[in-house]
């Protein structure tokens, strides 16, 4: 059953795709000895989830704007008969520290899997008000996670006979594959020009698109707008009115079909190609940036992006930054609040916080300006400012995105900098004037405790350690060290930027150890400070290790860390010690930079 009203009068949103009914089940902070034993709180609570889940969403964006329709949310026994699918997640409270404070949040410990249905919701009457929709309906929302609501022949011919005629389709998908039945009847019928797919990076990434993950924005937008240009999503989602990229939850890409105002400079607006729209970022934050901060998972960030690009086509009171803008500061408390700090779950901060993102749906009094103000005001106060990159739309245009004969080009340095010298002396006044944060608010940075840069070389080189680290990190089997040199000329602060990034990862109270090499005299001596570093292994640390200078006296200690850097042990005298997991950072300090070394050094002692 489906609850309806005047359909005439509002945007009208229908949503189905694949229904879950989520099962949290909620880890107790004691272990009961028996029976006896009570429990102070609910020990599994459901929820509505997949397509319920996205629903709520567009309800508390849209407000009393739009008239969202959707098959009611079962009772456990309706469930069973439906054939409903099932999902088991099992949470519990982490305690994170913010602001000085201790707090204790829900958070999803494991996730148990899904129990797939061996059959979906056929019925018609079920699925939509068939009479009413098929006049009046404005959107159809899909959600698709791929359980099989996209290969049920039946229910997708009854669903496109019955929103043939609505204006928007907009398509949430966690596929790369672009094969189901859904899919193709949707090509086949030419639905895919009123169709917007919303879709992550990582699943792009998937399906063979080369999109490098957290390096630098300048490089993101470059092989994203590329992958959309001529590699293989190009032509897969050519047809499609427009698709959304989420990257990780700190950006969002837009590419359109629709005709742009003006040629974008470089290439054609073609009928069936997408074109480089919008790319919102987070100044601070790349892909992967938050994979250590918190413990414990929480889901939801995409269906969160695809109901605010409902308010897309639902109205004209927002722009597409702003949408994007407020969508990631909804998918970011999403992740910072959890499921409460409460004895049970609850969502309702996040809820709440959703709600009042998109004040201009929930004004009691549409037509009183000064409160519409506002309550855009207050809710804008408390959001996090995302930035936006733009295509170069004309020929002599100097700023934005532009495509030379050998790909994309992005610098979002210089579209804020300028790129003459009399821009940059410029801007450098105004730095020293206004401090960085302010004259370069808008420029993307790296940030590790107090190192920071706003070059994108430097940028990439720095998130390249980074994520190796990261990677490091998630693989614990690996037993040997983690590798890597850096190089620089004396001073140019490269073990500064190296031990900022490591105490941002591990803290402060993990103090490097610090080994020059020249002043290495013999063997003896690099096998009492490879002990040092052991015995920090065998107390449970992670050592973190600079050799300084190991590129003096032409490599010659180089050769003694062949084996603990392949087999992570190292041999004294008949003797084999393990040397366990560590980092070991090898600053140069002859060269300048690898290429150097390479010509220099290494010829020395082919090597």
């Amino acid at each position: 059953m489906v609850a309806t009203q005047n359909l005439s009068k509002k945007t009208n949103i229908m949503v189905t795709g694949d229904f879950i009914r989520d099962y949290n089940i909620i880890k107790q902070p004691i272990n009961p000895t028996g029976y006896r034993d009570r429990l102070s709180s609910t020990v599994m609570k459901d929820q509505a989830g997949g397509a319920w889940y996205l629903y709520k969403l567009i309800k508390l964006m849209h407000g009393s704007s739009s008239e969202v329709l959707i098959p009611e949310y079962p009772n456990v026994e309706e469930s069973t008969k439906l054939k409903i699918n099932q999902a088991y997640q099992v949470w519990r409270k982490y305690i994170e520290k913010k602001d000085g404070k201790e707090k204790s949040i829900w958070r999803i410990e494991n996730f148990l899997g899904c129990e797939k249905s061996n059959g979906s919701i056929q019925n018609p009457d079920l699925l939509l008000h068939g009479s009413i929709i098929k006049t009046a309906l404005s959107m159809l929302v899909i959600d698709d996670i791929s359980l099989g609501f996209g290969d049920d022949i039946g229910l997708v011919n009854d669903l496109l006979r019955k929103i043939k005629n609505a204006n928007n389709i907009i398509l949430k998908t966690h596929s790369h594959q672009f094969n189901s039945y859904l899919w193709k009847c949707l090509d086949k019928t030419g639905l895919l020009k009123k169709t917007t797919v919303i879709i992550t990076a990582d699943t792009l990434r998937e399906g063979g698109a080369y999109i490098t993950r957290g390096f630098s924005w300048d490089k993101t937008i470059e092989e994203t707008a590329k992958e959309f240009d001529s590699g293989h999503f190009s032509l897969v989602l050519s047809k499609c009115k427009r698709v959304v990229v989420l990257f990780d939850t700190f950006g969002v890409a837009s590419f359109t079909n629709e005709y742009l105002h003006s040629k974008f400079k470089g290439s054609d607006i073609l009928a069936t190609q997408l074109n480089f729209e919008r790319f919102v970022y987070d100044q601070q934050n790349y892909e992967g940036a938050w994979d250590n901060k918190y413990k414990g998972s929480i889901y939801g960030s995409l269906s969160i992006l695809t109901a605010a690009v409902t308010l897309l086509y639902a109205s004209e009171k927002y722009s597409l930054s702003y949408i994007f803008n407020i969508a990631l500061n909804c998918i970011h408390k999403n992740i910072e609040v959890g499921g409460g700090i409460g004895d049970n779950l609850d969502f309702s901060e996040t809820d709440d916080f959703i709600k009042r993102a998109y004040p201009l749906n929930h004004s009691d009094n549409e037509g009183d300006i000064e409160d519409l103000k506002k309550k855009k005001s207050e809710s804008k106060n408390s959001m996090k400012e995302f930035f936006s990159a733009y295509p170069c739309y004309y020929t002599n245009c100097q700023y934005g995105i532009k495509k030379s004969k050998n790909g994309f080009i992005s610098n979002l340095l210089s579209d804020v900098a300028g790129s003459g010298d009399s821009f940059l002396y410029a801007k450098a006044v105004e730095i020293i004037m206004r401090g960085p944060k302010k004259a370069l608010a808008q420029v993307p940075m790296a940030k590790f405790g107090n190192y920071q840069t706003f070059d994108r070389e430097e940028i990439e080189r720095i998130n390249s350690v980074h994520n190796l680290i990261r990677v490091y990190l998630s693989h614990p089997s690996d037993k040997r060290p983690l590798s890597f040199a850096v190089f620089g000329a004396p001073g140019s602060g490269k073990s500064f930027a190296i031990k900022q990034l490591l105490e941002s990862i591990f803290g402060s109270s993990n103090e490097p150890l610090v080994f020059n090499l020249t002043q290495i005299k013999d063997e003896t001596d690099l096998h009492q400070a490879l002990h040092i570093v052991r015995d920090r292994t065998v107390k449970g640390a992670m050592p973190l290790v600079f050799w300084d200078e190991f590129d003096s006296n032409s490599n010659y200690w180089l050769k003694e860390f062949l084996a603990p850097m392949q087999d992570g042990e190292f041999s004294e005298g008949s003797n084999t010690h393990p040397l366990g997991r560590s980092i070991f950072v090898f600053a140069g300090g002859t060269c300048c930079s690898f290429e150097e070394y390479q010509k220099t050094v290494l010829p020395e002692k082919k090597l």
